[in-house]
């Protein structure tokens, strides 16, 4: 019984890694340039319901310069809502801005795109270690799990 216990916590642990290594090579973590990532995000951004504001005057591109750049900020309004935005002082000169319905749409168009990327991996065989045999073991951590009917 005890045996039996091990094997699953061990199938939990790499299913749990082939998963965390699946996502990290779907971001292309590490590898992805500012201009790519700037490139990726701005149009699911506007997809998603974020308004693009230019930065069109020297004052305005001054204060973008010192926002943090490519990542997702936010603040809360004098209402209490919060409020989402996105600098890009370097390619687009733009701020994005979006409300919690707009970032909502956003994290799942996001999650979308890394299903879809992690998939094409797969069915490339790109995603190592985790590729199940016709018996159904993977190579790596993981031991033949056909018999847990999962």
């Amino acid at each position: 019984m005890q045996s039996g216990v091990i094997c699953f916590l061990e199938l939990v642990y790499g299913m749990t890694l082939c998963a965390t290594l699946a996502s990290c090579s779907a971001l292309n973590i590490g590898s992805e340039t500012p201009q790519q990532q700037a490139e990726r995000l701005e149009p699911m951004l506007s997809a998603a319901g974020f308004q693009m504001v230019p930065a069109d005057t020297p004052d305005k591109m001054t204060h973008l310069r010192t926002l943090p750049a490519l990542k997702m900020n936010y603040y809360i309004n004098k209402q209490g809502t919060p409020r989402y935005w996105f600098a890009d002082p370097d390619y687009c000169h733009c701020l994005y801005w979006g409300t919690e319905t707009a970032y909502q749409k956003y994290q799942d168009l996001e999650l979308q795109g890394q299903i879809v990327k992690n998939e094409q991996q797969a069915a490339q065989g790109k995603v190592r270690g985790c590729t199940a045999d016709e018996h159904g073991s993977t190579h790596g951590r993981l031991r033949v799990w056909s018999r847990y009917r999962i």
